[in-house]
Formats: structure tokens, C-alpha cells, sequence
């Protein structure tokens, strides 16, 4: 965790070196307030879904139960790595813009030496990010068919088992029946936009049906 934590860091300081910009930019799960700020800005006050200890919990006594909250999830990476490919002007812009947002548990469940990797090559990390931004203001319950993305390619969707699925990813993830685990947000309202969080972080092209998982992961320099 420690590793991953210096890795964000490294992320906003690499900020302000890249001058990569795209040109294509255009136009039961909870559902949070609008908010008066562009869709950066409220991913930065944004509280994400709960983060449960697990088998994760410290020795003690009496013991902490797995179902116990350990925190809230937040978009720290997300945001740096926005930073570092200069898209915050964009995203702050008129848009409007959907943002499929994927926590920091999202990145640090990401392969071993992923993160280093995408900082190396901010034109792939920027086709990864834009590929989580759908122009216009998409609500989950207006997702019905395959959805074009900023960074030109589409998101397949599904519809199973009354929940929606984009590349193998579900909007708006929460508990079915009795289960005790994260709520994730959407209809996220911003002024300039609308916020759907991922438990994963998607990778263009790799999404199949036959492999519905390939969507949600990324081999270093293999993409």
C-alpha cells in the first residue's frame, strides 16, 4: 500500500510534463445530489463506496469482524492521473461529459507494475482515461446499447440479472439480497456533466464476450 501511495504522488508531480492533449472531446446503487462544480472538481469531494476490512483486519482482541468498515474509497489516482495527461481544462470545460470513474481500489488492484508503466506512456494512459468519458450526460438508466467513448472506441453493454454491464463492468454495483458490501455511486450530477463509479479500471480493445474479463485488465507492455 505504501508503494501504491508513492505512486499517486508520482503521478501528480508528473503533471505538468506532458502536453498530450486530445482533440475529440466533444460533446441499487446511490444516487448522489447535483453539485456546482465540474465533474473534476466534485470527484475531488467525492466520497466513494465503503472499504471493508476483510481478512485484512489488525491482530487484536476482540477480533475485527471482515464486514467491518474500514474507510471510504476515493479517486486520488483517478484525478493525478488527469493531471498528468493536462486533460483537467478539458474535463473542467462545458462538456458535458460521463465519467466512469474507477477508485484508487480500482488502480491497486491493477497487475504489478501497471501504473509505472502508464506513466511512461502518457498517449496510452490518456487513451485509457478518455475511454472512460462518454460526451453528453448519460444517466444509468438512460445506458441501453453500446456506448461510444471520448477516445473513439465503445463500451459493449449488457443488460443481466437486472444489472448493467459496460465492457464486463457493472454501473452502479451494490449488494444483492442479504450481501454486506460497497454501494457504488452514480448519477453523480455535475454542472458540466454526470459520474458513474467503477470497481475496475477498463482497457480499450480488450473487452470480449467470450472473455468478459479482459476488459478490466492490462499486462505492462502488452496493450
Amino acid at each position: 500500500m505504501k508503494q501504491f501511495s508513492r505512486i499517486v504522488v508520482a503521478l501528480a508531480l508528473f503533471g505538468s510534463a506532458s502536453a498530450f492533449t486530445p482533440s475529440s472531446f466533444g460533446a441499487r446503487a446511490r444516487t448522489a445530489v447535483v453539485r456546482e462544480a465540474n465533474v473534476v472538481d466534485t470527484l475531488l469531494k467525492l466520497e466513494g463506496p465503503i472499504i471493508l476490512w476483510g481478512y485484512d483486519g489488525p491482530e487484536q482482541d476482540p477480533p475485527i469482524e471482515e464486514s467491518a468498515v474500514r474507510g471510504k474509497d476515493t479517486f486520488n489516482t483517478l484525478i493525478a492521473a488527469v493531471k498528468a495527461c493536462n486533460l483537467v481544462g478539458t474535463l473542467s470545460g462545458p462538456g458535458p461529459f460521463t465519467i466512469l470513474a474507477p477508485t484508487d481500489s480500482a488502480f491497486a488492484a491493477l497487475p504489478k507494475g501497471t501504473v509505472e508503466a502508464l506513466l511512461k506512456d502518457i498517449p496510452k494512459l490518456t487513451s485509457i482515461l478518455t475511454y472512460h468519458v462518454i460526451p453528453g450526460k448519460v444517466t444509468k438508466e438512460a445506458i441501453s446499447g453500446n456506448q461510444k467513448t471520448v477516445n473513439g472506441a465503445t463500451l459493449t453493454y449488457k443488460r443481466f440479472a437486472r444489472q448493467t454491464y459496460l465492457d464486463g463492468a457493472i454501473i452502479g454495483k451494490a449488494p444483492q439480497g442479504a450481501s454486506f458490501s460497497p454501494v457504488f455511486p452514480v448519477n453523480v450530477a455535475a454542472d458540466n456533466g454526470m459520474i458513474h463509479v467503477l470497481d475496475t479500471v477498463l482497457i480499450p480493445g480488450a473487452y470480449s464476450e467470450t472473455n468478459p474479463q479482459a476488459g478490466m485488465m492490462f499486462s505492462p507492455g502488452k496493450m
